[in-house]
């Protein structure tokens, strides 16, 4: 073919295209329609628009809407597209539209637009790339609805998307849910947005009116974000710095905080990292008072000081606290951390918090979980200085290391503290060494381990110690014992403490004792103290005792108690009642049982239930009134002081009135008295007086009686007046020269006026040092001796007649028909024990030069027998030489009394007409006459004698009748000598 043929074909082809353009483009209008609803109706898209220019290069839409007409899916107020024809064909150039509404949906991760998906390529394995065309856009919106919440956003401006795009985008999102535990309000984003080969710029402030995830409550958040992405958003570099004004997690707020740092996102997963930094940073009221509650809970224990301190230190964190550190976060829109390292805080109340060197932390969300690598310190502020180390990749969970804790005299020191906290619950395990105040004393190096998982006590039993506890003047040597715990209570079991008291050894044991550790009540059994060395052991069991410690107050009861003072000889037993201690002072009131040490007792028990006893300062004093058991008479007031600094004491006994009588008598006071005395009547007052130190015990009184009445084995004594000076009170002994005046003993024969002299010896022993009574002209001389007043010793008192007047005597004991004369001398031994008093051996014989015995009473009896009328003639009027009582027998039964006398009668016999009878004249007589009868009614009977005829026949009864020549002149109980 020729060119010019070619040529030729070419132009007739150019102009059967231009032809066909100049006819198209006349009816541009109908074919743009129509190729446009037929491409649309191809597509099955629902479209109305209007077609208001076509160009060769522009063509203009207006009132385009796309999709369901009640809920279009694209709507645009007007859209242009600028194209270009080349010898490919038509290219678009530029994109021009306003007022354009787009909605999607974000579903499986991918956005769909709904009908508007028809529109667009169909998917392929081709990277998206950014189209190569400009666009001017001018108010074009669109809605996208996710499954973490609605977006919405406005872009505004133009450029090659490709390469040259500029713009502002808007964006916001009311609420946005990540996760059910992390929420995000009123988040809204305004970019400028721009385009270079390729990758895409924004810039701009994001910000949130409250976001709050794993309890991390942030109000009003904002970021200042540079970012660069590639087109196909597989990666996100982003500058940030950020700031929020208020931030609250897990009791903690913050009044604001601004970080500043680095953000890269790519597939689906993001990290950054940066510095942070915040200001009036402080816990939440509720979570300082809940600590502080809990430090609280040491209110009423030794702990106070301690927990005061720390609650001070606690509510000092109310002030605020600056802090920075570093960050670095990663993480997915469902899950992720936020690290921290190089973070500390100043607090304005001194306390300081920091990261050690290559330490971090790690919040993992959304299951709040915190992880801890390597350590933190604390100091300042009241808190002690602190040193955590936590176990690597193990949770929180690891050692701190505790600076001991002082206040108020208060010092506690913990060992390494191990702890854990996983799955809620907490658990730690150290041994706490206590110094401090303890039940009203001081106690120095208390151990105690604890281990604690989920606020229960791991283990049973621990095993405690003490160096040292001291109270008043007690101290206790070191300890270490075996305490249980089992349901709120703490028991230990069978334990010897040993102590000091003042300069005295002591011994604590107990054989069980419990503490209620939530109530603060204890009990102890079996207890046992003993005060002293082994010459001067003060001794105190316990049967039982309980009480109550609360707010530094104790209190309680405590019974069956019995001991022994030092060496004070009495016996307390029965001791029990309320006790209270407060203010280092320990008072009791209740009651005890007195009774004598003595293996004879010298005193029968006492009582007293109104015993009030006050430790305070280092002195016991107690008082109480002792009482008579039985009879309830109320028989001494006690006052007792005791120096436990120097082990001394005195105990005062005040007797004010002791009235002996029918209600009581002294052998309820004591055993030495029975079968001595009966029948006491009378008053006793005085004092008593027992002292006590370390070289023994001492004790003194005095007694005094004005006028005692009793019965004794020897006769009713009355008016008996004296005072006791006691050497030794309990030992029951005098210095000599005691003395007590008689008005009158009367064992038969009244004996008045009298004085004895006497002392008390050791061992119950009575020294009677001698005794007078005026006595028929004469006197009544009780002979010294001493006797022992055991109850079942015999006593021996031995009386001296001396100088007594027979014709006194006579008169005296108003014997009407007997005169004699005559000065006697003589010896009463007398013996008591306990079947009653006698006489043993008694005698009275007449002085030298004898005396005269005349009968006088009237014979009413007839017949007396020739014997017995000589013998009563006889008695009228004799002089007698010799005249000797013998007395023996029991005072209160028989008593065998020989009467010898001799001499010559001096009147004539009687007138007889009998020759014998009247040789009798002016002869000697011998009588020997035996009398038994009751002692004390002995002398009443002699003083009967008015008719003696009745006695004297019984003397002369066994008498035979004389023989013719000579008859005989003696009996069986009577003999006449010539």
């Amino acid at each position: 073919m020729s060119v010019w043929r070619v040529i030729w074909r070419s132009l007739a082809v150019l102009l059967l295209a231009l032809i066909a353009a100049v006819i198209a483009w006349a009816i541009r209008k109908d074919i743009a329609r129509n190729y446009a609803d037929a491409e649309i109706k191809r597509r099955g898209i629902p479209a109305r628009y209007q077609i208001t220019e076509i160009g060769l290069s522009r063509q203009r839409l207006e009132k385009i809407s796309l999709g369901d007409p009640a809920n279009p899916d694209l709507t645009a107020d007007w859209a242009e597209v600028i194209t270009a024809t080349g010898f490919w064909g038509v290219s678009v150039k530029m994109v021009r539209a306003g007022g354009v509404r787009l909605k999607g949906r974000l579903v499986g991760g991918r956005a769909t637009f709904g009908v508007i998906d028809k529109l667009l390529p169909p998917p392929s394995d081709e990277p998206f790339a950014l189209p190569d065309f400009r666009v001017e856009l001018s108010d074009a919106r669109i809605r996208l609805d996710t499954p973490y919440g609605l977006v919405g956003a406005r872009f505004d401006g133009g450029g090659n998307i490709a390469t040259s795009l500029k713009g502002k985008l808007a964006a916001i999102m009311p609420e946005a849910v990540l996760d059910p535990k992390c929420r995000a309000n009123g988040l809204s984003v305004y970019l400028d947005v721009s385009t270079a080969s390729r990758r895409i710029s924004a810039k701009g402030p994001v910000r949130a009116g409250g976001v709050n995830c794993a309890g991390v409550d942030v109000a009003f958040p904002q970021a200042q974000i540079d970012l660069v992405t590639d087109e196909r958003f597989a990666r996100i570099d982003s500058d940030i710095a950020a700031e929020t004004k208020v931030v609250r997690t897990s009791g903690t707020s913050l009044r604001a905080a601004r970080a500043n740092g680095r953000l890269t996102y790519a597939d689906g997963a993001f990290k950054g990292d940066g510095n942070a930094s915040a200001t009036g940073l402080s816990p939440d009221a509720k979570l300082i008072e809940r600590v502080a509650g809990l430090a609280r809970r040491a209110d009423g224990t030794p702990l106070a000081p301690l927990g005061d301190s720390l609650v001070r230190a606690i509510l000092g964190l109310k002030s605020g606290s600056n802090a920075q550190g570093r960050f670095s976060v990663e993480g997915t829109a469902k899950a992720g951390a936020i690290m921290l390292d190089g973070v500390a805080a100043q607090s304005a109340s001194g306390a300081v918090f920091r990261f050690a060197r290559q330490s971090s932390a790690k919040i993992i969300w959304p299951k709040g979980r915190y992880t801890i690598d390597g350590g933190v310190t604390l100091a300042g502020g009241g808190f002690p200085a602190t040193a955590v180390r936590f176990d690597k990749g193990r949770g929180l969970s690891g050692v701190a290391t505790i600076a001991p804790l002082s206040a108020g005299g208060t010092r506690l020191a913990m060992t390494p503290v191990r702890f854990s906290f996983a799955n809620g619950a907490a658990s730690i395990a150290t041994t706490a060494l206590y110094d401090g105040p303890l039940g009203g004393g001081q106690v120095r190096g208390l151990l105690l381990p604890v281990s604690v998982r989920g606020g229960a006590l791991v283990g049973d039993c621990l095993n405690v110690g003490l160096n040292s506890y001291s109270i008043a003047n007690l101290a206790l040597a070191p300890i270490k014992t075996n305490v249980c715990l089992r349901g709120g209570q703490a028991t230990a079991g069978p334990m010897t403490i040993a102590a000091r008291l003042g300069g005295s050894p002591l011994s604590l044991a107990f054989k069980s004792a419990r503490y209620g550790t939530g109530t603060g009540a204890f009990a102890a059994d079996g207890l046992a103290v003993r005060l002293g060395d082994a010459k001067r052991l003060t001794v105190l069991d316990i049967a039982a005792i309980d009480g109550i410690y609360k707010n530094g107050v104790a209190n309680g009861r405590f019974s069956g108690a019995a001991g022994q003072i030092g060496n004070v000889p009495l016996l307390l037993s029965e001791i029990g009642g309320d006790w209270a201690f407060a203010k280092q002072v320990l008072t009791v009131k209740g009651g005890l049982r007195v009774a004598d040490a003595a293996k004879s007792p010298r005193y029968l028990p006492l009582v007293s239930n109104d015993v009030a006893l006050r430790l305070a300062d280092n002195k016991i004093t107690a008082t109480g009134t002792l009482t008579e058991p039985f009879t309830k008479t109320a028989i001494s007031n006690v006052t007792i002081t005791h120096d436990l600094t120097r082990s001394t004491g005195k105990a005062i006994l005040d007797v004010p009135g002791l009235t002996f009588g029918q209600a009581l008598q002294p052998e309820r006071l004591t055993s030495i008295t029975l079968g001595v005395i009966a029948n006491v009547q009378g008053a006793l007052t005085g004092r008593g007086e027992i002292d006590w130190t370390e070289n023994g015990v001492t004790s003194t009184g005095g007694f005094r009686t004005d006028n005692l009445d009793f019965a004794a084995a020897f006769g009713p004594v009355t008016g008996l007046k004296g005072e006791i000076t006691l050497l030794d009170l309990l030992g029951l002994t005098t210095p000599a020269g005691q003395s007590v005046t008689i008005g009158s003993i009367n064992p038969g024969i009244a004996v008045i006026d009298g004085t004895i002299r006497y002392r008390l010896l050791p061992d119950l022993k009575l020294e009677i040092e001698g005794g007078r009574w005026p006595f028929a002209g004469g006197e009544l001389i009780l002979v010294p001796s001493i006797l022992d007043l055991n109850q079942a010793a015999e006593r021996r008192l031995t009386f001296r007649v001396q100088g007594l007047d027979a014709a006194l005597f006579v008169q005296q004991m108003a014997f009407d028909n007997i005169a004699v004369t005559g000065k006697f001398d003589g010896l009463l031994p007398m013996v008591f024990d306990q079947t009653g008093g006698r006489v043993e051996g008694g005698s009275l014989t007449v002085r030298k030069g004898g005396g005269t015995l005349s009968y006088v009473g009237d014979v009413t009896n007839a017949e007396l027998g020739r014997f017995s009328k000589l013998a009563f003639d006889a008695l009228k009027s004799i002089r007698y030489k010799r005249l000797t009582l013998e007395l023996n027998g029991a005072l209160d039964g028989e008593m065998v009394t020989v009467v010898r006398f001799n001499g010559v009668n001096q009147l004539p016999l009687a007138q007889t007409k009998n020759f014998f009878l009247k040789q009798f004249n002016e002869i000697p007589f011998l009588f020997n006459i035996t009398i038994k009868a009751p002692f004390r009614g002995l002398f009443s009977m002699v003083r009967s004698f008015n008719d003696p005829s009745v006695f004297i026949p019984r003397g002369l009864q066994a008498l035979p009748p004389p023989p013719p020549p000579k008859p005989p002149v003696q009996t069986k109980e009577s003999e006449t000598v010539r």
